[in-house]
């Protein structure tokens, strides 16, 4: 996606990013920099059905025949349930038309697949030793079971494998380039989702018309050969002409959600802040220290400290691209200083040198600032901040939607880039006139939970507290009234499940209050609240 930063600028599209380092595997992927100088709705690379594209193959792994009539490159998550069904129909074509279907594997594995990941680089192993096709059919058969690592091993030792092998293979820096090479080819041809086939150039997303495609295409591939063409030459004759990447189009995002539109409620327990911390505006900021938009971003920032000294409270989290060498370990060595009370000197001068970010900058800044110097590069030697570093990318990039450096969440309130200093002023006085309105009922430090929360959320709560008082009145109807009211605003929202258990404990419909203590997920609570109505669950 592009995010207008300072002035208009574009800073780096990307979609979903991770730490690429060699002793623990993520997904690196593409960090593109657009040439839109003045964009003004979020984008995002898209497929045009009616377009070809000219997707590589050179490099990957693949099943069938080296050159065939119709190549069909898969982009695929071994998570993904359609996958597996269009697994299934590929291997049908394959032997319908045998000899004359080559099917490319490319590995997209979603974030909500936690094991897709990697379930890709155990494919991509298994490929190394020439088993791909059969540990894709073994993983695929065991799909519906769950996909545990477990579960992963036993496909392969199914498949014949040598797991030994297989074990050291899947960690190899080769194969986690080949699987980042893989995602970020995805999201240059405008993929979003598993699976997207190009048969021969021509775009498929999900399983739906693969059959028909393909048939297509094999009458046009067979009338090229019968006129003397070698099938060799077939992909790159039917590709030619074809688009070279996706397209950018709007997808209707804005970059600065509307003040009455969806709210993010982002923790900021153990994150370095800094302004007073009954502040009524919490700003947060995902950012890469290797980013110039987040170097003006920082300017940015100060000046409305500077502005608002006692209303705004600023917290970090991190959110390095792939695209920039040292922003990983810069985001390290932040969490690092952190450690030992000096983020913000580290996170100063960390903009300061951004260009270059290695660990010898780094140590030298380190330094500088006074930091027990052994204790910091033990601490990045041994990547013991890394985990806090994914989890923000995997929040930012998941649950909050954010698609480049920097996103900001000012009171839960999600702003896609840098914008004018006068813009977010604005932003910031409207957020203070909001948070002013709940500040009376709010106790000190609840502010932000209380604001950063959407108004579906703040209708819901107070629907339980209306819940509340009708039950203790001995209203039955009107609090469950109250509370189906809260749950149909906030389905998860665990008062309005707790006020639903007693509703229904002390109306002694057993199975009900089970039911809602179970969504509950907290069965103790639970039966604590039917207990004080006489009631076992």
């Amino acid at each position: 996606m592009v995010v207008s930063g300072p002035n208009g600028s574009t800073p780096c599209d990307i979609l979903r990013g991770m730490v690429l380092r060699a002793r623990v595997i993520t997904v690196a992927l593409l960090c593109a920099l657009t040439a839109t100088a003045a964009a003004k709705t979020q984008q995002a690379r898209r497929i045009d059905p009616d377009k070809r594209y000219q997707v590589p193959t050179d490099g990957a792994q693949y099943l069938g025949p080296r050159n065939a009539k119709v190549t069909v490159v898969a982009f695929i998550d071994v998570e993904c349930a359609v996958c597996a069904k269009a697994h299934t129909e590929l291997r049908r074509l394959m032997t319908k038309y045998k000899g004359d279907v080559r099917v490319v594997i490319r590995h997209f594995p979603g974030q909500d697949h936690p094991s897709a990941e990697l379930g890709a680089r155990m494919a991509l192993a298994a490929g190394v030793q020439q088993k791909l096709a059969r540990v894709l059919r073994e993983v695929f058969a065991r799909q519906p079971r769950g996909l545990s690592a477990d579960a992963l091993m036993d496909a392969a030792r199914a498949a014949k494998v040598d797991v030994k092998q297989l074990a050291v293979d899947k960690g190899r820096t080769e194969v986690i380039a080949m699987l980042a090479r893989d995602y970020a080819m995805g999201l240059r041809f405008g993929v979003h989702g598993t699976p997207t086939f190009f048969i021969n150039g021509v775009p498929v997303e999900g399983a739906k018309g693969l059959s028909e495609v393909v048939q297509r295409e094999m009458s046009a591939a067979t009338a090229l050969v019968a006129g003397g063409m070698d099938v060799s030459q077939v992909y790159a004759q039917r590709l030619k002409g074809g688009m070279e990447e996706a397209s950018f189009m709007p997808t209707g995002e804005p970059d600065i959600e509307p003040i009455d539109g969806r709210r993010w409620q982002v923790a900021v327990e153990g994150a370095p802040e800094r302004g007073n911390l009954d502040a009524a505006v919490v700003l947060i900021e995902f950012g890469d220290f290797q980013c110039p938009f987040c170097a003006a971003a920082n300017a940015l920032v100060e000046r409305l400290r500077e502005t608002f000294p006692e209303d705004v409270r600023v917290v970090w989290r991190n959110f390095p691209l792939a695209v920039h060498s040292d922003a990983a370990i810069a985001a390290e060595a932040g969490m690092a200083a952190h450690a030992q009370g000096k983020f913000w000197a580290m996170h100063d001068a960390m903009f300061r040198e951004r260009v270059r970010l290695d660990r010898k900058v780094l140590s030298r800044i380190a330094q500088e600032i006074g930091l027990d110097v052994l204790r910091f590069n033990e601490d990045l030697e041994k990547h013991k901040f890394l985990p806090k570093i994914e989890a923000d990318l995997k929040l930012v990039t998941g649950d909050l939607g954010g698609t480049g450096t920097p996103t900001f969440f000012i009171n839960g309130r999600r702003i896609k880039g840098a914008q004018r200093f006068e813009k977010m002023v604005g932003i910031i006085k409207d957020e203070l006139k909001r948070a002013n309105a709940v500040r009376k009922g709010a106790g000190k430090g609840q502010v932000y939970d209380t604001v950063s929360r959407g108004d579906d959320d703040l209708e819901a709560d107070q629907e339980v507290v209306e819940g509340e008082a009708a039950l203790k009145a001995g209203r039955m109807d009107d609090a469950e009234t109250h509370a189906l009211n809260a749950l149909g605003l906030a389905p998860d929202r665990p008062q309005a499940l707790e006020l639903m258990v007693k509703i229904k404990c002390q109306a002694r419909d057993t199975k009900a209050a089970r039911e809602a203590a179970r969504r509950l997920r907290d069965a103790s609570a639970a039966r604590k609240l039917c207990a004080a109505a006489g009631v076992t669950l």
